[in-house]
């Protein structure tokens, strides 16, 4: 699928071809039910629904390119990242999947990658435990397991996994890690946090 976008600043306009291009651990794409994220599109900005740590913030464009859809994405630079938590059902396997993307204004520069993660935590009062995680990584140097092309917008896919025992709650997180003479930042939208009964697709 290719979607024509045009941004115009003043007398100049930037026209740009963002190609949905797939990336998954299986490549199946599954109909699974939406489980319990809000502000997925970041359409309501950065505080409804979503926390953060480091650097971030909401676009509605970034040097021309747009979002996937609606009319804002995330951006996310340095150690940052966002998150949801949602409280866990029993029988149930959770799945993730986000739009990524990185802009050629600002690019990522070796060593710096971006992920989407389930974390698996359990929360008794005060304490908030990770039990373990699932992520799929991406940087523009092909050090890791996706490489993204700039100025196009990727579908990344975690598939639906059977939460440890002891699991409270799913978190979804978006996020950078940014090593000491690094720089860039990359951009997030249309995230889903997806659940289904039955054996997990691992």
């Amino acid at each position: 699928m290719s979607l024509l976008r045009v941004f115009c600043a003043g007398s100049r306009c930037a026209v740009m071809a963002a190609l949905c291009v797939v990336f998954m651990l299986s490549p199946a794409v599954h109909a699974w039910a939406e489980c319990g994220l809000i502000n997925t599109g970041f359409e309501a900005g950065r505080e409804d629904g979503w926390r953060h740590w480091g650097g971030e913030d909401t676009r509605t464009e970034f040097y021309g390119f747009l979002p996937f859809e609606g009319e804002r994405f995330a951006r996310i630079w340095g150690h940052s990242g966002s998150y949801q938590d949602v409280e866990v059902e029993a029988g149930m396997l959770y799945g993730l999947r986000a739009r990524a993307a990185v802009s050629s204004a600002h690019s990522m520069t070796p060593g710096m990658f971006g992920a989407v993660k389930i974390e698996w935590r359990k929360k008794e009062g005060t304490q908030d435990q990770e039990l373990s995680r699932v992520e799929v990584r991406f940087d523009t140097q092909g050090a890791q397991q996706v490489t993204l092309a700039e100025d196009v917008w990727t579908l990344l896919e975690i598939l639906p996994t059977a939460p440890p025992a002891g699991t409270t709650h799913v978190r979804a997180v978006l996020c950078t890690v940014t090593p000491p003479g690094a720089d860039g930042c990359a951009l997030f939208d249309a995230v889903e946090l997806f659940c289904e009964k039955g054996e997990s697709h691992e």
